[in-house]
């Protein structure tokens, strides 16, 4: 019933980048609502800002060969920007699940 960035429906690894669009309360509620779903389906999600991605992609690299492998030092599987900021990992783009 979602939409990710991008998938690995074989390590059940789903990666998502945020932009502006998952700053609010309400986007917020609403990626965690999806997380959860994901959890509960066998997915593991790790999660990147935009600017993550554009400043340190040798870290964010890091954190998606670490959950690929099942790693838990992924610290939940949340990017360590994206685990502190207040308003807010084979791959197909938009890819529904």
């Amino acid at each position: 019933p979602f939409i990710a960035d991008f998938v690995c429906k074989t390590a059940q690894l789903v990666i998502e980048v945020d932009g502006a669009t998952h700053s609010t309360d309400a986007e917020l509620a609403r990626d965690t609502r999806r997380d959860a779903w994901l959890a509960q389906n066998g997915f593991r999600v790790l999660r990147f800002t935009n600017g993550e991605v554009y400043r340190d992609f040798a870290n964010v690299l890091e954190t998606v060969a670490a959950g690929w492998s099942g790693g838990r030092e992924a610290a939940g599987f949340l990017s360590p920007a994206s685990r502190e900021r207040k308003t807010p990992p084979c791959h197909t783009p938009q890819t529904s699940l």
